[in-house]
């Protein structure tokens, strides 16, 4: 007796199952990160206060991970020169100001991060940009408001100490780092949070209500995936048995971490667990 037909094509399929398995967990991850960033980009407020943060979503594959395949939406950030910011981000943003060694800061430095946050108008120059790191947040109205009052109150106490140790307003001298030159970091993930959870702004949730339309949807996720029923049900199917091919954008796990660590326990505790 020979066996033929359907019971012959199972055997066949039988044939490298866990490599067709970890094919189809691989095009689950990728479909779930990719449907995720399509919702995302329909439920991300179209205002200018959230472009630039929009525009930086992205899909990634993470990197470093041993025995595991994972694909994340982060939010790929670029540091901008604080004379490039509008006059409309200018005057809504607040720039927090550090050390970037690990040797004692400058003095001028040192006094300046007694008083963070510090509104862009009023950044001095003469900072060295290779012992600073600064990171810019969108702030209420209010808020930018407070910043600026307690600003201006430190600098009326300190004008003296901090011209001594190299800082100046209004036209840079010869010499110095222009504060406009200065590079800095959007805190996309502070906009994030105020917008999700309703912080000092209206609520505009839309990681959760993103993430809730993607576990719901698994099954129809991935039942629209020609590929994945090719590999479960087609033993034609070849794509599982070579080199998995490398996905446009990755990200090594470590940044990850530090990246979107903590964005990603915030979230995952309101919808009851961690984000895988």
């Amino acid at each position: 007796m020979k066996p033929k037909g359907p019971w012959l094509n199972s055997t066949r399929l039988l044939k490298n199952y866990p490599a067709r398995m970890r094919y189809v967990r691989r095009r689950i991850m990728q479909d779930m990160a990719e449907v995720l960033y399509s919702y995302l980009m329909m439920t991300i407020p179209d205002s200018e206060e959230f472009r630039t943060y929009k525009e930086s979503i992205k899909v990634v594959q993470i990197k470093g991970l041993e025995k595991s395949v994972a694909f994340a939406v982060v939010s790929d950030r670029n540091a901008v020169k604080l004379g490039d910011l509008s006059v409309d981000e200018a005057m809504t943003t607040v720039v927090y100001i550090d050390h970037a060694g690990s040797t004692e800061p400058p003095a001028l430095l040192a006094l300046v991060m007694q008083t963070n946050p510090w509104p862009v108008e009023l950044v001095p120059h003469g900072l060295d940009s290779k012992n600073t790191v600064m990171v810019h947040r969108r702030v209420s109205d209010a808020e930018y408001k407070h910043v600026r009052r307690i600003t201006m109150e430190f600098i009326s106490a300190n004008k003296d100490i901090i011209k001594g140790a190299g800082g100046s307003w209004g036209r840079a001298e010869k010499g110095q780092q222009e504060s406009s030159q200065m590079k800095s970091l959007p805190d996309f993930m502070a906009l994030a949070l105020r917008s999700e959870f309703g912080i000092n702004m209206q609520a505009k949730p839309h990681w959760r209500k993103s993430v809730r339309k993607v576990t719901g949807g698994l099954s129809e996720i991935i039942k629209n995936d020609n590929l994945i029923r090719k590999a479960l049900y087609d033993w034609l199917f070849k794509e599982h048995l070579g080199a998995p091919v490398p996905y446009d954008d990755t990200m090594e796990q470590k940044e990850f971490l530090k990246e979107a660590g903590d964005f990603q326990k915030k979230i995952a505790s309101v919808l009851g667990g961690r984000l895988q």
